[in-house]
Protein backbone atom coordinates (compact mmCIF):
# COMPACT_ATOMS: atom_id res chain seq x y z
CA UNK A 1 0.00 0.00 0.00
CA UNK A 2 3.05 2.28 0.83
CA UNK A 3 4.34 1.36 -2.76
CA UNK A 4 0.98 2.62 -4.33
CA UNK A 5 0.80 5.88 -2.52
CA UNK A 6 4.42 7.37 -3.24
CA UNK A 7 3.93 6.32 -7.19
CA UNK A 8 0.57 7.89 -6.88
CA UNK A 9 2.02 11.03 -5.25
CA UNK A 10 5.61 10.89 -7.92
CA UNK A 11 2.85 10.61 -10.55
CA UNK A 12 1.21 13.65 -9.32
CA UNK A 13 4.15 16.02 -9.22
CA UNK A 14 5.43 14.94 -12.67
CA UNK A 15 1.65 16.03 -13.77
CA UNK A 16 2.00 19.05 -12.15
CA UNK A 17 5.17 19.73 -13.66
CA UNK A 18 4.14 18.80 -16.73
CA UNK A 19 0.98 21.21 -16.83
CA UNK A 20 2.94 23.89 -15.72
CA UNK A 21 5.29 23.33 -17.99
CA UNK A 22 3.56 22.46 -21.50
CA UNK A 23 0.31 24.12 -20.33
CA UNK A 24 0.96 26.34 -18.41
CA UNK A 25 -1.74 25.48 -16.13
CA UNK A 26 -2.26 24.43 -12.39
CA UNK A 27 -4.49 21.19 -11.44
CA UNK A 28 -8.13 21.66 -10.64
CA UNK A 29 -8.83 22.04 -6.46
CA UNK A 30 -10.69 18.46 -6.76
CA UNK A 31 -7.09 17.23 -8.01
CA UNK A 32 -5.17 18.87 -5.45
CA UNK A 33 -7.46 17.92 -2.81
CA UNK A 34 -7.37 14.24 -3.67
CA UNK A 35 -3.63 14.62 -3.89
CA UNK A 36 -2.99 16.28 -0.39
CA UNK A 37 -5.55 13.20 1.18
CA UNK A 38 -3.11 10.48 -0.55
CA UNK A 39 0.33 12.83 0.61
CA UNK A 40 -1.82 12.13 3.78
CA UNK A 41 -1.82 8.40 4.02
CA UNK A 42 -5.76 8.43 3.62
CA UNK A 43 -7.33 5.60 2.62
CA UNK A 44 -9.47 6.26 -0.59
CA UNK A 45 -10.88 3.33 -1.05
CA UNK A 46 -11.08 -0.50 0.64
CA UNK A 47 -10.31 -3.58 -2.14
CA UNK A 48 -12.95 -6.48 -1.04
CA UNK A 49 -12.72 -9.46 -2.72
CA UNK A 50 -15.41 -9.75 -5.50
CA UNK A 51 -18.78 -12.02 -3.78
CA UNK A 52 -21.13 -13.06 -6.50
CA UNK A 53 -24.56 -12.90 -5.57
CA UNK A 54 -26.52 -16.06 -5.06
CA UNK A 55 -29.89 -15.91 -6.77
Amino acid sequence: MTRDRFAAIEHYRRYRHFLANEVGDTPMHDTELLAERIKAGERLCEHTPFMPSKN
